[in-house]
């Protein structure tokens, strides 16, 4: 910029120093220090601190220039003096109106010298530029023409920047880009980078604007590579904070843009040394968390912005861009895909969100509309006609195409509006087309969640307009984009919150592949549906270490549990020491200890494991390469048209069927029933009660399995509320399941695979069991004597929790005899008649686990606590999988031993078992043999069922 009375940087008459201010700010420094400490002038030492001031030190510029103060004995420097304070605090977008009044001083000190006014009064406008005032586009104009009758190009070149800045803010975008092109070539034929750096800017900005992205991009990392280069740190922060916000437009967590955005963004932090610049760095940064799910992390960045504004004294601008980012974070808050996805439900609190939206849109839209920035306004119009038309509540008049020559973003969004339009009128083969051309835009911007978008809005009209095969093919394209995205984030909680944002879009999704018959790809979105966090459990589990909190509690619970047992002289506890601060407490606020500590083992269940996932799954073709049996998925899932289950089977020879069913009033009343806290709605259950789920099988399945000659092996896999249905009585016609298959529960296919991988544990014959006080001496304990390696009875509850954990070298089979319970997820536990727990989910996933290959857990609820995620009902079950555990017999919920059917059915197993028979078809064939199945309660005998590999 150009200072008054002062030689332009590089000029013939400049100083030594001054002339590389333009070129090497380092040695520049060195040399004006020099300089100044000769004359002491205060043309001097405002050389200096301009120096300073780009590069990035602006503190030490101001400190510079109070020093300087006392030598400003004449007008000429106090207008001098002040323009340079001016122009430091301008670059610390200090609070008040620093800058402007320090920029005012100048003028008045500049009275009656032309050029120095003219500079200082573009100063003034310069600093007035944020809250965009109305007026001030004539001023920039007024100050042009007046700089080119001065005939002084460096004032005119600054004079063309500072308009083209305006021209910018009223969308005059060729404007703009002559004016700065051609400050450009009076700074550059001047040597001064530092300034041909800022005109650069100004055209990288105009050219994104014009929906050249490309170009703009290529512009600033050319100006990045000259910021480093002559150590110019606030050109450089500047150019970066424009860098980061056109790279992170439209972009996914999937893109190299995103990568290159956050890392570049994220160091601009560590180096920016004043408020304005961290908050023009934050705002970026908060879009890119944004659209990878990083809720957390763009509610902060997003706070902190509007703090750092406040204390700017606030402009119309930051309050526009805030109010435009919180309305983005709150549609992701809404589990909304940027631009929309699959139809999901139509839920009050879905509608109320949208509704906050749109009020936070159109406060956005008032401030750019406030500020005369009709390309900020434009823009928010643009996101708030887009949620009118995904909300069906548009009733534009979408044209029958867009322009295929604009830039690829620009087009595909207006092709998606268009699309949006047209579908709301009806004309849907035109929407289809529309959406299309959205989705081949959005590939070629780089631009997933327009992609995602487009292909599920088209799979949608596409399926509307009857065209099933193509409904099937765009539906696979949203998946594919959709995965893109989650398999990029490299954020745990961003990973969780992902995995929740497109599950309501993967329902819509497994239905639409549902009714199309395309059961291979409804089977593929029902196991996307799944959460990443077993998955990841199974994958990871050697290199798993719990938190030292869940460790902490789990050491506080033993200790609890020790105590307890020691008071009920349970076997080889007796000879215990009471802790010195258990011993002087009663019975009464022991348990009350108790309970304090597994409450708050339930609460960090879903902490534990935030950084814990796995890759987004494989194709169903690799996920059942090595399936030698039949498979069954079988998942509540809802959309707009309400709740339903939808089930896919896949044959051995990879034969497939789906079916869907809505959710009718039989079918509500066994989920109210199976869910329930009170057992008396589940405890009398019959086969007779199951009908409306055995309505929910596909046909092709029922046929397949009648037809066999004998049972075949049948793995489950089912979701939500169904973990607590009793597949194997349901009814068939002939028979009940259990009689035409082997039923194995497993939580996922991926997690099969991952169990396949492992191969078989030691192959050993011995067998061990622990029994509760109310459980000892029953018949199916006498059976496990029949193992060739014999049974040990373990008679502490420490060996027993120690035998089921870490027995993989010991026993091939551990059996707890004694109760269950419903906590959620790592306090999830087997505990004694008094309730104090032998083991806990947690103790699977401590360091050191090796469980044996088979686990019998007879315990109520063993299969289906309550849970945080009801896709993947994290217990002792699913912790027993990830420790190493092949295979677990466990209940659906209670069970009921009092008439001996269940012990019987034990026994049968167990004896069958130590011959060498699986444990899914011993427990079928022993529940084949229960008689008069139809009158007894499935809690007596159905109830049971195998957890892993069949």
């Amino acid at each position: 910029m150009r200072y008054p009375w002062l030689e332009p940087v590089t000029g013939d008459t400049a100083s030594p120093g001054w002339r590389l201010a333009g070129a090497d700010l380092p040695r520049a420094l060195r040399l004006l220090d020099e300089e100044d400490l000769a004359e002491g002038t205060v043309p001097s030492a405002v050389r200096v601190a301009e120096a300073l001031r780009r590069a990035g030190r602006c503190e030490q510029a101001l400190a510079r220039l109070e020093i300087a103060g006392v030598r400003a004995t004449s007008a000429a420097d106090r207008a001098l003096l002040d323009f340079c304070v001016g122009m430091v605090r301008w670059s610390l977008a200090a609070p008040g109106r620093g800058a402007e009044l320090a920029f005012r001083r100048s003028l008045e000190s500049a009275a009656g010298h032309e050029p120095a006014m003219i500079a200082a009064r573009l100063g003034i406008l310069r600093s007035r530029r944020v809250n965009a005032p109305k007026g001030g586009w004539g001023e920039a104009c007024a100050l042009l023409a007046a700089a080119a009758d001065v005939e002084d190009p460096h004032l005119l070149a600054d004079a063309r920047r500072e308009t083209a800045a305006w021209a910018l803010l009223r969308g005059e975008h060729d404007r703009a880009l002559t004016l700065a092109a051609e400050a450009r070539r009076t700074h550059e034929s001047a040597g001064d980078r530092y300034l041909a750096g800022l005109a650069d800017v100004l055209t990288a900005r105009a050219l994104s604007a014009k929906g050249r992205k490309d170009a703009a991009v290529g512009s600033l990392r050319t100006c990045v590579r000259v910021a480093e280069t002559i150590g110019a740190v606030d050109l450089y922060l500047v150019v970066v904070v424009f860098l980061g916000q056109f790279l992170q437009r439209g972009v996914a967590p999937d893109s190299p843009d995103w990568a290159e955005a956050e890392a570049m963004l994220r160091h601009a932090l560590t180096i920016s040394s004043d408020m304005w610049t961290e908050a023009e760095v934050l705002l970026p940064l908060a879009h890119l968390w944004t659209s990878a799910g990083m809720v957390t992390e763009a509610e902060r960045a997003l706070e902190r912005y509007g703090l750092l504004y406040r204390a700017l004294g606030g402009n119309v601008i930051a309050a526009a861009n805030l109010e435009k980012a919180r309305a983005r974070l709150q549609l992701v808050k809404a589990g909304r895909l940027p631009y929309g996805g699959f139809d999901a439900a139509a839920d009050r609190t879905g509608v109320f969100r949208l509704a906050t939206v749109r009020r936070t849109l159109r406060r956005a839209e008032r401030l750019y509309r406030r500020g005369a920035l009709r390309t900020g306004a434009d823009g928010v119009r643009w996101h708030r006609d887009l949620l009118d038309a995904l909300s069906a509540r548009g009733s534009g008049t979408g044209g029958d195409g867009t322009d295929a020559g604009s830039e690829p973003l620009d087009a595909a969004r207006a092709a998606l509006l268009n699309g949006e339009k047209l579908r709301s009128r009806g004309r849907l083969a035109a929407s289809a087309r529309e959406f299309r051309n959205a989705l081949d835009g959005a590939v070629r911007a780089g631009s997933t969640p327009l992609a995602v978008a487009a292909a599920a809005r088209r799979a949608e009209v596409l399926y509307a307009s009857g065209d099933l095969p193509g409904a099937a093919s765009a539906t696979r394209d949203a998946i594919h984009h959709a995965e893109s995205i989650r398999g990029a984030v490299d954020n745990g909680p961003a990973r969780a919150h992902m995995a929740r944002f497109l599950r309501g879009h993967y329902e819509r999704a497994a239905l639409l592949a549902a009714r199309t018959g395309d059961a291979d790809l409804a089977l593929e979105v029902v196991e996307r549906l799944r959460t990443e966090r077993l998955a990841g459990l199974l994958g990871q589990r050697e290199r798993i270490v719990l938190p030292d909190d869940v460790g902490v509690l789990l050491g506080e619970l033993d200790g609890l549990n020790e105590e307890v047992a020691r008071r009920e002289n349970a076997g080889g506890t007796i000879g215990l020491r009471a802790a010195l601060d258990l011993a002087g407490l009663d019975a009464g606020e022991l348990a009350r200890r108790i309970e304090d500590v597994r409450t708050r083992l339930t609460e960090v269940t879903g902490e534990a494991f935030v950084e814990i996932y796995d890759d987004p799954p494989a194709g169903i073709g690799e996920l059942c390469a090595d399936i030698d049996h039949d498979v069954l998925a079988v998942v509540p899932v809802s959309d707009a048209d309400g709740d339903h289950v939808l089930s896919v089977w896949r044959s051995a020879d990879g034969r497939t069927a789906v079916r869907v069913v809505p959710m009718d009033d039989e079918l509500r009343t066994l989920r109210a029933k199976l869910t329930d806290t009170a057992e008396s709605n589940r405890v009398p259950l019959t086969s007779g009660d199951l009908g409306g789920a055995s309505g929910t099988l596909p046909t092709e399945l029922v046929a397949h399995l009648r037809a066999a000659p004998e049972p075949r092996s049948l793995t489950v896999i089912p979701g939500g509320w169904l973990w607590g249905l009793p597949f194997c009585a349901l009814p068939l016609g002939t028979g009940l399941l259990v009689d035409h298959a082997d039923v194995t529960l497993l939580p996922s296919l991926r997690a099969g695979a991952i169990l396949r991988r492992r191969g078989p544990g030691t192959r050993l014959d011995a067998a061990a069991f622990y029994a509760d006080a109310t459980m000892t001496g029953t018949a199916d304990l006498r059976a496990l004597a029949g193992f060739p390696g014999g049974c040990t009875e373990l008679r502490d509850q420490s060996a027993a929790r120690a035998a089921v954990t870490r027995g993989a070298d010991t026993y091939r089979l551990t059996v707890l005899a004694a109760h269950g319970d419903r906590q959620p997820g790592l306090a999830q536990s087997v505990v004694s008649s008094t309730g104090n727990a032998i083991v806990s989910a947690a103790h699977f996933l401590a360091a050191g686990t090796r469980p044996p290959r088979q686990l019998s857990f007879a315990t109520c609820h063993g299969l289906y606590p309550e849970n945080d995620n009801p896709h993947e009902p994290l217990g002792l079950a699913l912790c027993a999988l990830t420790a190493g555990t092949e295979s677990m017999i466990s209940a659906h919920f209670e069970v009921d031993f009092g008439p001996s059917l269940a012990g019987d059915i034990l026994s049968a197993v167990y004896l069958a078992m130590a011959e060498g028979e699986r444990p899914s078809s011993a427990l079928a064939r022993a529940q084949r043999g229960v008689p008069d199945r139809a009158r007894q309660p499935l809690s007596r005998w159905a109830v049971l069922a195998v957890l892993g590999t069949p």
